[in-house]
């Protein structure tokens, strides 16, 4: 029989190895966040703006 100690240590690094599984899942899930392509305050005559090809 193993130790409550032991046991405990081990049940704790199994939980905080799925909890970082479960995160990584979750984040692949959600995917590239939606963001403007042209934000806010863009000027397509500015100086540096990106010139069309």
């Amino acid at each position: 029989m193993v130790s409550n100690t032991c046991h405990s240590d081990r049940r704790r690094a199994i939980r905080k190895s799925s909890a970082g599984r479960n995160k990584a899942k979750l984040r692949v899930r959600l995917g590239t966040p939606r963001f403007p392509l042209q934000p806010e305050g863009y000027n397509p005559t500015a100086a540096d703006a990106k010139k069309p090809s």
